[in-house]
């Protein structure tokens, strides 16, 4: 980052650019976004903890924005999981990582605006959700699943023995050529049984070697 600063500063046009490509990727994530397919994630859980076979459930969520995708990913995961007497964390570890840095500091701060109630089924909010004010804060048993992160998905080392990548609605922004690196960096970092959870808009095509689509998921791959 710190070489391409002068860039910027001779360049105000490019620095403009780089600013609303990251408010249109920020502002089109919010809880559950697509219902139904967070509903398809929902009935596969289960068999993926059995599969899990012990040891924390490991899930990467790239390009998480301000949080909300990768906290829905945690809630779902503490209804799968039942009653504990445990932490959520010493269960699921969940990465969620970013360029962002503004981003990520919202999805650590867990606060949002009453408006997201909108999105969230009625009975996950009043377990997982505590009402303050005009905004509302993501319980702490969740909100300590979640290590946030800066990470570049194209450049960085890829987490590893993952059971769960979730990667919605970014892969559109990439070219052919990028998409099918990210696909790779994904497949490597995934256990055998693992699962690859992508946006409405997105799919394997052009790393159908990689993965087969999950049965009655369309936007689930193994």
């Amino acid at each position: 980052m710190a070489t391409g600063t002068p860039f910027l500063m001779a360049f105000p046009v490019a620095k403009l650019a780089i600013k609303s490509l990251t408010i249109i990727l920020i502002s089109v994530t919010r809880f559950f976004r697509d219902k139904d397919a967070f509903a398809q994630l929902e009935k596969l859980l289960p068999q993926l903890i059995k599969e899990n076979g012990g040891g924390p459930f490991r899930i990467w969520v790239a390009g998480c924005a301000t949080g909300e995708e990768a906290y829905s990913i945690a809630m779902l995961m503490a209804e799968a999981l039942g009653e504990q007497t445990v932490p959520l964390k010493s269960l699921v570890q969940i990465f969620a990582t970013d360029i962002d840095k503004e981003a990520l500091q919202v999805a650590r701060n867990a606060v949002y605006a009453t408006s997201a109630l909108n999105d969230i089924p009625p009975h996950l909010a009043q377990k997982y959700l505590i009402n303050q004010n005009d905004s509302v804060r993501v319980i702490d048993n969740i909100r300590n699943t979640v290590l946030f992160s800066d990470h570049n998905i194209c450049q960085d080392p890829p987490f590893q023995k993952l059971d769960l990548v979730c990667c919605r609605n970014l892969l559109i922004y990439f070219g052919s050529t990028l998409q099918q690196k990210v696909m790779a960096r994904f497949h490597y970092a995934m256990k055998p049984l693992g699962v690859l959870f992508l946006g409405s808009a997105e799919s394997v095509a052009g790393s159908d070697e990689l993965f087969v689509s999950q049965r009655d998921a369309l936007h689930i791959f193994r």
